[in-house]
């Protein structure tokens, strides 16, 4: 396995320091919060650190393999601390899809600029903010429709929109069909299945 690292990450030998910052990898950072927070002593927290560890070193790999594949090999401008308020941004547009969010707003929120606030949803979403938004609000519009009476209207406004007819558009942009057709057929889907 060190040959191999070795040959992956110095293929030049000792002639040349290897140094490599890639994208921003939500898994990794998750692997570092279970390392910070083992609590065990003793052969527990060795082995507990080790297998992270490892983990953490797959996960590099891994991303440093696709980064390479992508001709990706930085985060642009951004910072760990401002890629985890991005972080944090997605899932408070998640948990709460009916505020009416503008850019303005979600900057100021985040401590960021527009700029900034854009890079970081297009590496962590592949998204603008805006698509971001409103893929949240179809998605969660379509858990409503599997899972409440609600009727399309309701749900419309649950989820932050103002327009019924937009809602159907961009709700069959997605789904292929209508949210009513949807709602409709779901008890059909549910018996056949």
């Amino acid at each position: 396995m060190q040959t191999q690292l070795l040959k992956t990450f110095m293929p030049k030998g000792d002639k040349e320091i290897f140094a490599y910052i890639g994208s921003y990898n939500l898994r990794i950072s998750e692997k570092i919060q279970q390392l910070e927070a083992i609590k065990q002593k003793g052969i527990v927290r060795q082995l507990l650190t080790n297998g992270i560890v490892h983990m953490i070193l797959a996960l590099e790999i891994e991303q440093h393999n696709e980064d390479t594949k992508n001709g990706i090999t930085n985060f642009g401008s951004l910072s760990r601390g401002e890629m985890d308020t991005i972080n944090e941004l997605s899932n408070f547009i998640q948990n709460y899809p009916e505020i009416k969010y503008t850019l303005a707003y979600l900057s100021k929120k985040g401590g960021m600029s527009p700029a900034k606030l854009q890079e970081g949803f297009k590496l962590l979403h592949n998204r603008t903010v805006s698509d971001f938004i409103r893929n949240t609000r179809v998605e969660t519009a379509e858990n409503l429709l599997k899972t409440t009476d609600l009727n399309i209207s309701e749900i419309v406004y649950t989820v932050g929109l103002t327009s019924r007819s937009y809602f159907s558009k961009i709700f069959k942009e997605k789904y292929n069909c209508s949210p009513k057709y949807y709602q409709e057929n779901q008890y059909s889907v549910a018996v056949t299945a």
